[in-house]
């Protein structure tokens, strides 16, 4: 299964085409905040790499303050940031890539102060996204995704808000029996070479 995080406009633009013409099934994360305010996530706008490993261990209310005081942040994202549409959203939707939910404002889960906070994330982004496309969200992406960023009371919510799987962050294949809420992804980026993605799709590379 081709999973994506986050839910960025690039992804309309240069994938889905592709996926459509094969008939290739996939599974797009969204933060809801994205198509709903037209921004951009803090982990993309902040873009020292020891500063934002630094910020995902504060305490959300400690993290949001402290982005507050970086003057130097962009509040509208640049073209290769711009956020999906709920209109572009929906029309993939119909033309075959299913939406999970990935929180409203993709904070690290283990990081926020109580289980309302969790709940609001969690299920809000859920009811934003059965909202906007008339039809059951059931799956889940924890932000960023290594075991220290997810609970197991985060996990309990996942499982209580009503979806029948989540995604991790943390690299491996799944087989029978896994934790439907502890799912393991391979990843690929943007800098990985293309043939290391295909010897992945082989079941040749786990890296």
């Amino acid at each position: 299964m081709v999973t994506v995080d986050d839910g960025y406009r690039d992804f309309y633009v240069h994938a889905y085409p592709v996926l459509k013409s094969h008939g290739i099934p996939a599974l797009v994360y969204i933060a809801t905040d994205l198509p709903d305010k037209q921004t951009w996530l803090w982990t993309d706008q902040v873009t020292d790499a020891a500063l934002k490993a630094r910020l995902k261990k504060l305490p959300d209310g400690e993290r949001r303050t402290a982005l507050l005081t970086m003057k130097w942040l962009r509040a509208a994202p640049p073209p290769e940031h711009a956020p999906l549409s709920w209109d572009e959203i929906r029309e993939m939707a119909a033309g075959g890539i299913e939406f999970g939910a990935h929180t409203r404002s993709h904070p690290i889960l283990s990081r926020l102060p109580n289980r309302k906070a969790i709940e609001a994330e969690v299920a809000g982004s859920k009811e934003r996204i059965e909202v906007e496309l008339g039809s059951t969200v059931l799956h889940f992406c924890y932000p960023n995704g290594h075991p220290e960023d997810f609970s197991g009371e985060v996990v309990e919510v996942v499982r209580e808000s009503g979806f029948t799987t989540a995604v991790t962050g943390v690299q491996g294949i799944n087989f029978s029996g896994a934790d439907p809420y502890r799912l393991l992804r391979l990843h690929q980026e943007p800098d990985r070479p293309v043939n290391k993605y295909a010897h992945q799709v082989a079941g040749m590379y786990r890296g």
